[in-house]
């Protein structure tokens, strides 16, 4: 028996990053009270910059100006997750999630 296993470590990020956003610019994916987002994700290019989970958003942004600061969006990563797992049937009929 063969195993795979796929890694998708922005996969929150992706699900919600706009179309025209390049994947290598900063970003970040925010949590929490509207008042006072904290992070729960961001790109290598944010974390090069010192941004990592669990800073507030404006923290954040006063080490990277003009970070985009995405809110989380568990339907669009399950819906993300599922097309995923549509395209890895075509390999296999057993899959786990």
């Amino acid at each position: 028996m063969r195993w795979a296993c796929l890694y998708f470590p922005e996969l929150p990020l992706d699900a919600v990053r706009p179309p025209d956003c390049p994947r290598e610019a900063p970003a970040a994916l925010v949590d929490g009270p509207l008042r006072n987002p904290r992070i729960v994700l961001s790109n290598a290019a944010a974390r090069a910059a010192g941004v990592h989970p669990g800073q507030s958003l404006a923290a954040a942004r006063a080490l990277q100006p003009g970070l985009p600061g995405w809110r989380r969006d568990v339907e669009a990563e399950q819906h993300m997750l599922t097309l995923l797992a549509d395209t890895a049937y075509r390999y296999s009929g057993e899959l786990s999630l």
